[in-house]
């Protein structure tokens, strides 16, 4: 029975050292302010879950690995575009690679949203990083 315990604090000991500081990843990560715009009008959706969705989709899908969001801000202008911004990171590149990922999106990639939401394409307008 000694060693089943010892067994599990050593699994355990092993599955935590392992695993990434989420909150280092995001001091390391990428503050960014995104404009972006949706292909059809985005009234009524949930742009929180839409806007850290489709940021944090194509960021882990570019890195090939995790991602860490710490939760991604929008607000909708005047002329229909969103203005989103936070912290993001990704678990194999550092802030520096990442904020050049990011900014090489205007006129490149299309984000795309949510099922629920339409399956909204989103145009990048604009990167900038801190």
């Amino acid at each position: 029975m000694v060693a089943f315990k010892s067994l599990i604090v050593l699994a355990f000991a092993a599955v935590t050292l392992g695993a990434p500081n989420v909150r280092r990843q995001l001091e390391e990560g990428a503050d960014c302010t995104y404009v972006v715009t949706p292909s059809a009008n985005a009234d009524g959706i949930n742009l929180s879950s839409e806007v850290n969705f489709m940021i944090g989709d194509e960021v882990a899908i570019e890195t090939n690995g995790p991602i860490f969001n710490g939760g991604l801000k929008a607000s909708v202008n005047e002329d229909g575009s969103v203005t989103v911004s936070g912290k993001i990171a990704a678990d194999n590149l550092k802030a520096d690679e990442l904020k050049a990922l990011l900014t090489s999106w205007p006129g490149n990639v299309t984000l795309h949203g949510l099922p629920q939401n339409g399956n909204l394409l989103w145009t990048v307008n604009s990167v900038t990083c801190q």
